[in-house]
């Protein structure tokens, strides 16, 4: 274990950080205990492990471990459930996060395996990937076997966290100076990071707000651009960059536009993500033009519309539910434009904090409402009653 915190081997643990060096020097310790180990797939071999942690002593004579990780053991047993062998010897906890790789590596899929009792998962798994070929490349953090990503050279890029946020770092301050670096999240699913950048307000979103203004649109004027980077070890993400804007008079986010996004496939490399980040500026300028042609777009029918477009971008019915009834409030339920109701879909983000969703679900849930930027709302505006009411 890497000691970045005492509590960093539990599946729900995250740590938030303030400043850049903060966040740095804390991925940089979890990356000196990490492992990264080139293993056969079909010498994987999957063990199911009781629910009840005041079972844990029987569980580390039975695999031979260490005591020094029973509090680890403990955890996974409320967990996952799972120890892997891939050595014929040596036993590791499963965490949560390693399952989407791990299906990934046995070909299988669907929500039924989580219904499995932890014997016929270990099965499944077992069955399934005794008959994989090639090699896999599991990643050991934190004491826990965290992903099991396919091994061969074209599967899975390692791209290092703390490299891509130095990189990110030296090329913001070079292409938007005096940029403003507003925190990190970090779990054991994925990293996250938020900078905004004032400096450039007038040049990224001035023609945005000209338009608006132009059509007598003024509670939007307090607008500042920014932008987050994700990335993960885990397979829940690329190494992502994407723009948002901020209403500073009401503290809103909206993400917008297409991300910047290096796949850990392909041999890819923290250079490759330098090179893409050059797009970042027309990026931005395209993402508000998206954005304006929206206000050309007339929803007579905006819950209706609203509550249709949640529903493909995948928003929870509870959030998609609120997110109307706010918008109700404030608007009513006559006509307006597919940019009210846009903005409007944004407020999902507020509620989803307020109802104390995780920073990685509120990230997912950015990059859903950017997908809805490209919709074609017109389809979704269809009279009768509204799906979310």
């Amino acid at each position: 274990m890497s000691g970045t915190h005492a509590n960093a081997y539990r599946d729900g643990f995250s740590v938030t950080h303030g400043t850049l060096e903060d966040a740095i020097r804390w991925e940089k310790e979890r990356e000196g205990g990490d492992s990264w180990m080139t293993v056969r797939s079909d010498k994987i071999r999957f063990f199911p492990i009781p629910k009840d942690p005041a079972q844990a002593d029987d569980v580390m004579d039975a695999f031979v471990l260490d005591s020094a990780e029973k509090p680890t053991l403990e955890d996974t047993m409320l967990n996952s459930g799972l120890l892997v062998c891939m050595d014929n010897s040596t036993f590791y906890c499963v965490r949560d996060s390693a399952l989407k790789t791990i299906f990934e590596r046995a070909k299988i899929k669907g929500t039924a395996l989580g219904r499995l009792s932890r014997e016929n998962l270990a099965d499944v798994l077992n069955r399934c990937i005794a008959v994989s070929r090639g090699d896999a490349l599991a990643y050991l953090s934190e004491g826990k076997i965290s992903a099991i990503h396919g091994g061969d050279r074209s599967d899975y890029s390692v791209l290092p966290i703390p490299a891509l946020l130095e990189a990110l770092d030296t090329e913001l301050a070079h292409r938007f100076p005096e940029n403003v670096f507003e925190g990190s999240y970090s779990d054991h699913s994925m990293t996250t990071a938020l900078w905004t950048l004032p400096e450039q307000e007038d040049d990224l979103v001035g023609a945005y707000r000209k338009e608006l203004a132009a059509r007598g649109i003024t509670n939007y004027h307090a607008m500042v651009p920014g932008i987050r980077f994700t990335t993960s070890n885990v397979g829940t993400s690329g190494a992502n960059v994407y723009p948002f804007i901020k209403d500073a008079a009401t503290d809103r986010t909206i993400r917008f536009g297409t991300a910047i996004h290096i796949e850990h496939k392909h041999e890819k490399s923290v250079d490759t993500f330098v090179d893409e980040i050059s797009f970042l500026y027309p990026k931005f300028i395209n993402a508000t033009k998206a954005l304006s042609r929206l206000l050309d777009v007339k929803l007579y029918y905006p819950l209706n519309a609203m509550a249709e477009v949640m529903k493909k971008i995948g928003i929870t019915k509870k959030i998609a539910f609120e997110t109307v009834e706010t918008f109700k409030a404030k608007h009513g339920d006559g006509p307006t434009t597919a940019h009210e109701t846009y903005w409007g879909i944004a407020e999902a983000l507020f509620l989803m904090r307020a109802d104390g969703a995780s920073e990685a679900k509120i990230a997912s849930a950015e990059d859903a409402i950017a997908r809805a930027l490209h919709i074609n709302w017109s389809e979704y505006d269809i009279g009768g009653e509204a799906a979310a009411a």
